[in-house]
Formats: structure tokens, sequence, C-alpha cells
């Protein structure tokens, strides 16, 4: 038995054995290696075999049974954001950002790259892919504008499932039901069954074959619990081991000093992180909200900090002279405070600037979709009222 996982920016497998944590680490191909991407969907195969990803433009495959990498290719610009097995077990992926489509048969080494199936003016993200009993796949795509395609396999023709007026902002879901058909499902709402286990970079699947189940798996701590199988109505016990590895860390994205001068504070993405560290060089780790894409702190106040997240766009304000709680919508006693967001549009922000009058907070965004303009986004920095 074993678990599968990437490291900070994804540049490697380490399946670990869950009797033991004993751990097997096995690296990425150079261009991968140097890829500032990370794994955004992967897929383990109906036997448990095979564990699929695809990233900044190439196609892998791993065998659990060998311990190798046996099938490697690279294919049209595109990083997989869903992925699918279909009744035949040819694998499916879909990628962003302008909707690409590749299939691979692991039974006749058969690899397909069928380019971009569906083109928009903007980056688009592809999350869900399914294929009905027919063979048919169907991608849903967002977030600017709502939409499900649909692709022939054998023709290679697709065609667009909702109209101009049908389609919204946000990120629509699908999936393949019982009968076999596959259901779409528009903004806000989630998949309720997979004949497969896939999914985005939050994946975890935890169900082994021997009914033990594995409760949790903590890259930073190095640790993962599993629980045995129940004795009639007694819960099985929990056992939590520890296992190793090695890694190139996080991302670092920004830092800036606080307000004080006594800290450095900074942000990271793979895991979601901003940190502070003091003069004798003491660190500390706290959860972001979402990826804390760009740092600033107060020229001329002692007490705040202002965060830009991605992907939602949002503005937070940090006060350093309180203690740190999590941020929550609608909760202004938290501590960063979410002041506004541009959700459900996917904004990367790359500035902050205080203004000079000191009232203003004004935030860059940029890649705002549809659009793909950079706009501005303000916050009145004493009665706090965001534009």
């Amino acid at each position: 038995m074993y678990s599968l996982s990437h490291d900070g920016l994804h540049r490697s497998v380490r399946p670990s054995y869950a009797n033991t944590g004993v751990t097997r680490q096995f690296n990425y191909f150079s261009q991968a290696l140097t890829a500032q991407t990370p794994v955004f969907a992967s897929l383990l195969s109906k036997d448990g075999q095979y564990y699929y990803n695809h990233f900044r433009d190439y196609f892998m495959q791993f065998d659990t049974l060998s311990m190798s990498f046996t099938y490697i290719i690279q294919t049209s610009h595109g990083t997989s954001m869903g992925m699918t097995e279909d009744d035949s077990g040819v694998v499916r992926s879909a990628t962003h950002p302008n909707s690409g489509l590749v299939s691979f048969n692991p039974k006749t080494r058969q690899f397909r790259d069928y380019g971009f199936v569906y083109k928009q003016t903007w980056y688009m993200y592809q999350r869900t892919i399914a294929a009905d009993d027919l063979g048919l796949i169907y991608i849903a795509i967002g977030s600017a504008k709502s939409q499900f395609v649909c692709f022939h396999p054998n023709t290679t023709q697709s065609w667009p499932l909702l109209c101009e007026s049908q389609r919204i902002a946000g990120s629509p879901w699908l999936y393949r039901d019982n009968d076999g058909k596959v259901y779409g499902l528009n903004v806000n709402s989630s998949p309720i069954y997979k004949f497969y286990i896939t999914g985005t970079q939050y994946l975890f699947y935890g169900n082994f074959q021997s009914g033990k189940v594995l409760k949790s798996f903590d890259p930073e701590s190095k640790t993962f619990s599993i629980q045995y199988p129940n004795n009639g109505s007694i819960p099985g016990n929990i056992v939590t081991l520890s296992f190793n590895y090695t890694s190139q860390g996080a991302t670092f994205i920004d830092m800036r000093m606080t307000p004080d001068g006594k800290y450095i504070s900074g942000a990271s993405q793979f895991p979601m992180n901003f940190f502070t560290m003091d003069e004798n060089g003491n660190f500390t780790n706290y959860l972001a909200w979402d990826q804390f894409n760009v740092v600033k702190s107060v020229p001329f106040d002692s007490r705040y900090m202002f965060f830009g997240s991605y992907s939602d766009g949002s503005l937070l304000q940090y006060d350093t002279t309180r203690p740190r709680v999590n941020a929550e919508l609608g909760n202004n006693v938290s501590n960063p405070i979410l002041l506004a967001s541009a959700n459900p549009h996917i904004i990367r922000p790359s500035c902050i600037v205080i203004h000079p009058n000191k009232d203003l907070v004004l935030m860059n965004r940029w890649w705002s979709s549809p659009l793909e303009s950079n706009e501005i986004s303000s916050h009145c920095f004493k009665s706090h009222t965001t534009h």
C-alpha cells in the first residue's frame, strides 16, 4: 500500500508505504524540474497500476508496480485542469489555458493530441471532464463565462452546448452518473459521483482495498495517519507514522519589512502561506487566504500591511499589532480582514500602492477575465469603504 504526493512545485512522485512510512522519491525529468508550473490535476487508473499527470506541456504515466515513469510525451501548450478515464480505459486530459485535449491508451500506447477544442479571447479553466457511455467527451469550462463543450473522438469535432445567453460568470461542473450519461451543473454546484479516482490539486483519496483509511497526510510535518478497519461496533485504531523526503521547498512570491521594522513578512505558494521572521531568525508560518500574490507595508503607519490574493482578486488588511486569526468572509474581527473580492472572476494582483493622500489603497488587478484588462480597485484607508 502506498500514497502518492508531490513537493512544493510538484517536482516528484513519492510513494509512501502505509505500513511503515518508508518513502521512495522519484524526481521528474529535467524539463519538469525547471518548470514553474505545479500539477493541477492527476488520475489513478481504475486498476490502481498507473498514476497520470499532465503539466507544462508534458503528459506522464507513472507505473506503481515498476515504480518508474513509463511514458512521457510533449503536448500542445497547456497544464491539465481535469483528467478522466473512459469505459475502454483511455485517459483523457483537458488543459488550461486554451482548452487543449489529449488522450492516451495504456493498452495500445497510442497517444493523440487534438490541439485546442474551444477558443475564446481569454484564458479558461477546465476543472472537470467526463466521458459518457457512448464515448463522447465533455469538458466544463470557466470562469469568465461558463460553458460545456462536447467532443467526438472519432470525428475530432467539438461544439459548445450553452448559447451565449446561458453563460454566466463562474465555473460550472459536470459528472458521469450511474446511468452512463454525463450531467452538467452550472456555476456554484459540485459533482456528486465519480467512477474514477481523479481530481484537482486538492485530490485526497484515502481508501485502501484492505479497508484501512488514510485519515491525514501532511507533507509539512512529514506525518500521516492510518485508521484500521472497525471491529464490529468498535472503531479501528488510528496509527500515525512519519515519512521523509527532500524538496526544493515552496515557491517564494513576495516579501516586505513590517511597518514597525521588527519583522520581515512574505508569502509563498504550494503551500499557500504567509510568514514572518524576526531579527533573530525566528520563523513562523501562517495559513494564507488563497494565494497572497503581493505584499505591501504602509510606510506612514506602524500597524497595517495589505495583501492581494489570487485567484479571486481579494484585498486583505493585516494588523501587525493583533494576533493572527484566519480570514473569513464577512468576519471583521479576523486578522487579516477580507476587504474586497473580485469573485467569481479570476484576478492575479500584481501591485498594491498606498496613495500619497494617505486615504486610499490601490490594488492593480492583472488578468481581469474576460476583458484581459488591467484594472484598479481602491480601498478607503480610514473609513474602510471599498470601491
